[in-house]
């Protein structure tokens, strides 16, 4: 038991030195919030910064001729967190990278013959990057379509540590994004044929024993009637078809399926999209999007002249460029906005027959 005389005792009143105590305790609130933020971003100080790739320091961009440790190309990607998702490796936004390669390198000039490859990121943590670092070293769809680029362009894609402040000569010097789509087409003429690299690193088929490929994908934006489509297109067409799911493939079976002879690929709006880099040219593409919003981003993945449809609800129109600037597109989206695409992007697809009849009409 504490004796009298030891406890501690309150007298309310003001302090002999004219402070309210109420007035006390906030600022010493203030002053414990305020060192706890300091403290956190310091934390995040050390932590964040641009981190580049497999964790390289800085990058000297030099002219030609210069002596030193210069690399003949470099590939910058900025944005490098959105290669990842939560399902690990995301298809899609390495294939925004890859494609705008393929263009920046379809110039006139001698390609060189290997390029290095450096993530960056102006957002993610050093911990993200690093396990970006991991999940891509692990991809066995990166090492795949790394093949495929090979064999098109003859240029191989190094994803190696760079060496401590090496260089990149400034004519070698290519800058992409993985969070922009690509917005121009692709020149694929100076390139060797998608299903001719398949076939030689892959041993790929190109023959198709289906008209159609239903490129389907589990949970959001699935289609969930893709079965009555298929009979849809047999009764009425005497189209035969098959429905796919990319994770039923190997990395290497799904580029092969994009490289086979058939007349129409359908497929929902999503990464699986990427492989679309590979397709076989003059295999036209229907992309459904969910009713509640139009979702595009792989429309320069093809051949300009190839044809590619957009379907949304019970409206299907031709994409000429892309497909919401096209004649004929849905045209209410002007009070959609990121809830409304995020409500889409978590939407399942009931692919409307009578829309996929007008685009068969058209195609004939």
């Amino acid at each position: 038991m504490v004796a009298p005389e030891m406890k501690a005792s309150y007298v309310p009143g003001h302090d002999p030195e004219g402070r309210s105590p109420k007035l006390h305790r906030k600022c010493s609130n203030k002053i414990t919030c305020f060192f706890a933020l300091f403290m956190i971003l310091t934390l995040l100080v050390f932590d964040c910064g641009v981190a580049s790739t497999f964790i390289d320091t800085r990058i000297d961009v030099v002219g030609d001729g210069q002596l030193g440790t210069s690399l003949e190309c470099c590939i910058i990607v900025n944005n490098a967190r959105y290669l990842m998702n939560s399902g690990g490796f995301h298809i899609g936004h390495w294939g925004f990278v890859v494609v705008d390669i393929f263009r920046k390198l379809a110039a006139p000039q001698p390609r060189p013959d290997a390029c290095h490859v450096i993530l960056r990121d102006a957002v993610a943590s050093r911990r993200r990057m690093r396990k970006l670092h991991d999940v891509a070293r692990r991809s066995e769809y990166l090492r795949a379509s790394s093949k495929m680029f090979k064999s098109m362009s003859g240029v191989s894609l190094d994803f190696s540590t760079s060496p401590s402040g090496f260089s990149c000569s400034e004519t070698r010097l290519i800058r992409t994004d993985a969070a922009i789509e690509p917005h121009e087409w692709v020149d694929f003429s100076s390139y060797k044929a998608p299903e001719l690299a398949a076939r030689e690193n892959f041993g790929c088929r190109d023959e198709s024993t289906e008209d159609v490929l239903i490129y389907n994908r589990r949970g959001s934006r699935n289609i969930r009637n893709d079965i009555e489509v298929t009979e849809f297109l047999s009764k009425q067409y005497g189209l035969h078809a098959k429905v796919l799911f990319p994770n039923q493939l190997s990395p290497e079976e799904q580029i092969c399926e994009m490289t086979k002879r058939r007349k129409i690929i359908i497929t929902p709006h999503g990464g699986q999209q990427g492989s679309l880099m590979f397709k076989r040219a003059g295999v036209a593409v229907v992309v459904i999007s969910p009713e509640v919003a139009l979702l595009e981003c792989y429309r320069f993945f093809s051949h300009e002249q190839d044809l590619w449809y957009h379907i949304r609800g019970n409206v299907s129109w031709a994409c000429d460029g892309r497909c919401s600037k096209s004649l004929g597109a849905w045209k209410n989206d002007i009070d959609c906005n990121r809830a409304c695409v995020v409500k889409g992007r978590d939407s399942t697809i009931d692919l409307s027959v009578s829309a996929l009849q007008d685009v068969l009409i058209r195609m004939d």
